[in-house]
C-alpha cells in the first residue's frame, strides 16, 4: 500500500521494543499541533505482536495535516523514551519521527554459557602443547594431517608447517628459567 496520501503528510513512527517473552503491546500515538492557533490533534491506536528480544518497528500514521507537531506515544507495557518529540510533517511526504524505545529486559541467554564452557578447554590445552615440543613433534609426522593453529598460515605443502609451528611453540619455554 502506499506511505503517502495526496494532500496529507505521514509519520513514520520509529519504535524500539525489548521484551523477555512474546507478547503484544498496544500503543497510542498523539500529534499534537505545536502552533496554539490550531486547538485540532491526530491519534492513532495499534496492536502489535512483539517477539522475545530487540523489535525494531516503523509504524506509518497516514493522513496528518503538514505542520509543527509534538508526538507522543503511549502503550499498556511501559513508558516509551522519549515520552514525546518534535516532528515537522511535509504535506505529500513521509517525516520520521526520533527513536521512542521500551526496554523491559532481554530473554536469559544460555547459549552464550555453553559457548563459554567450550572456549576455556580449548584454550586449557595450549599451554600443555606448548611446554612439551617433543610430543608436537611426534604427532606432526608427513603421514597425520598438521593440527590447525592460530599461529599457522595457509601453505599448500603440509611439510613446511611444522616446521614453523615447532618454532613458534618453543618461544613460550624461554622465560621459565629455573631461578
Amino acid at each position: 500500500a502506499d506511505t503517502v496520501t495526496p494532500g496529507y503528510a505521514t509519520a513514520k513512527v520509529v519504535m524500539e521494543i525489548s521484551v523477555p517473552q512474546a507478547t503484544d503491546i498496544s500503543v497510542g500515538a498523539k500529534f499534537t499541533p505545536v502552533s496554539t492557533n490550531t486547538q485540532k490533534f491526530y491519534f492513532k491506536n495499534r496492536s502489535f505482536a512483539l517477539k522475545e528480544g530487540v523489535n525494531l518497528i516503523s509504524w506509518y500514521v497516514k493522513k496528518i495535516p503538514g505542520g509543527s507537531y509534538v508526538a507522543s506515544l503511549e502503550s499498556d507495557l511501559s513508558s516509551f523514551e522519549p515520552t514525546s518529540s518534535q516532528i515537522n510533517l511535509v504535506t505529500d511526504k513521509v517525516t520520521s519521527s526520533e527513536k521512542f524505545t521500551i526496554d523491559l529486559g532481554l530473554p536469559k541467554v544460555e547459549v552464550l554459557q555453553t559457548q563459554e564452557a567450550e572456549i576455556t578447554p580449548q584454550e586449557t590445552p595450549s599451554p600443555s602443547t606448548s611446554a612439551s615440543p617433543t610430543t608436537t613433534k611426534s604427532t606432526k609426522s608427513p603421514s597425520t594431517p598438521p593440527v590447525p593453529s592460530l599461529d599457522m598460515t595457509a601453505t599448500t605443502n603440509p611439510q613446511t608447517a611444522p616446521t614453523t609451528d615447532t618454532t613458534d611453540e618453543q618461544i613460550p619455554e624461554i622465560p621459565t628459567l629455573p631461578l
